[in-house]
């Protein structure tokens, strides 16, 4: 989505996006049978693909260095509000109407989304385009590495549930890993790859990157691992877990615009650090928690995640559009969420096995509560590892690479538009 962005436009993308999504989600609505439904959740997840290099691009495009932190600071918290309130609303309208009305909900909302950015949103795109004057676009290229990463997410995401020696696991696990050397083999011999290999060479790129795929991989390894322990350990149901882990969502929202702003200030190296800093303060403040039985710690820790979720988030993404140009900006941000979503997958893969390996079973009923209490501990305890990482690694961020050092230029926008 984000190398298309570059080919053919930010706003001809996202509102293409869009279309897919809306029809998507009357396709899930109206469904007859359960493959239907779910072949129409895939649509969903394609279709949604633009929104977040889009967005990205948009932001670096409309607002000079000096304001991008803020501006993904209000950003992020726009974000959690939604991350807040899609599931609560969809609950209740499943509860009242059905689960088919939580799609057709969607419906209004997407339908405002391509109103508001048919009118607003630029239309930006890069300036690479192929010999005859069109948009440049390897096919052959984005299809080896879209394939490759689907086939290594399935795998690391359903290791757990299938068995990690499962002969398709295994399959998905070693077909996409070729795929993948296939495309890197391909991109430095095409004139113009799908993606430009010099970026994975940029040390600060890669530094950043990691920073934000190491916060996403304690996020999603937290969003795994909690409301298991809410109900098996403190007893609340499905409904009270759903309105207790909200307020991670609703941290983000608060903490949001503040670390943007932080970001412009103090720039990112010092602000990376510290969300990191702050994520292993909450695993261990809720391990802490578990190990006493403290739903009180346990929250508090949440609201400490959401904290350094938006101290990271934040600043990585201005960091990563101060070291791209207009002309691959797309495919850029593309790749820095397709190398965030990877790691969150890696999160919750690490943190379902390691908890079915110290627990003794995948069998969560059956498992005493010293032996759930010692499973959640470590998964917590390990959690916090990844975060000290997170924190390490943003020593390796230069001190230049800060927004409130970059020099003042006039928005892109201006020109492009």
């Amino acid at each position: 989505a984000g190398r298309l962005s570059d080919a053919y436009g930010v706003r001809r993308v996202y509102l293409g996006g869009m279309t897919c999504f809306l029809v998507a989600s009357v396709a899930v609505a109206v469904a007859p049978t359960y493959p239907l439904a779910a072949g129409g959740r895939v649509l969903q997840g394609v279709a949604n693909a633009p929104v977040l290099p889009t967005v990205m691009v948009t932001i670096a495009a409309v607002f000079p260095p000096g304001m991008r932190g803020r501006a993904m600071g209000l950003w992020a918290a726009v974000n959690g509000v939604a991350i807040a309130l899609g599931p609560s609303l969809g609950g209740v309208v499943t509860d009242a109407l059905g689960w088919r009305w939580a799609f057709w909900f969607d419906v209004p909302i997407v339908a405002l989304a391509l109103v508001l950015g048919r009118r607003y949103v630029p239309d930006l795109r890069g300036a690479r385009s192929g010999g005859d004057g069109g948009p440049a676009l390897d096919v052959a290229g984005g299809a080896l590495m879209t394939v490759g990463l689907v086939g290594v997410m399935v795998a690391l995401s359903q290791g757990t549930e299938w068995g990690w020696t499962n002969a398709v696991v295994l399959v998905l696990l070693a077909g996409g890993v070729a795929l993948l050397v296939a495309f890197w083999r391909r991109s430095t011999r095409v004139e113009i790859p799908f993606l430009d290999l010099a970026m994975l060479r940029n040390r600060r790129f890669g530094v950043l990157a990691a920073i934000a795929g190491l916060q996403m991989a304690v996020l999603y390894g937290v969003l795994f691992t909690v409301p298991l322990l809410l109900v098996y350990v403190f007893d609340r149901s499905v409904g009270a877990t759903g309105g207790l882990v909200v307020v991670l969502p609703l941290s983000m929202i608060v903490a949001g615009p503040t670390m943007g702003h932080l970001t412009d200030r103090l720039g990112i190296r010092r602000l990376a650090g510290a969300g990191g800093v702050l994520l292993v303060v909450a695993s261990l403040v809720i391990a802490a928690g578990v190990a006493a039985e403290s739903l009180a710690l346990v929250l508090v820790g949440l609201v400490v995640v959401g904290a350094g979720v938006s101290a990271i988030q934040s600043p990585t993404a201005v960091g990563v559009t101060e070291e791209i140009g207009d002309t691959n900006r797309g495919v850029t941000m593309g790749m820095f969420h397709t190398i965030r979503f990877l790691a969150g997958v890696l999160g919750t893969a690490g943190s379902a096995a390691l908890f079915t390996a110290v627990g003794g079973g995948g069998d969560l009923d059956a498992l005493s509560d010293s032996r759930l209490t010692r499973a959640f501990t470590v998964d917590f305890v390990c959690i916090a590892m990844v975060a000290v990482a997170a924190a390490a690694l943003s020593r390796f961020v230069p001190r230049w690479s800060t927004s409130a050092s970059s020099p003042g230029v006039a928005p892109s926008v201006v020109l492009e538009v």
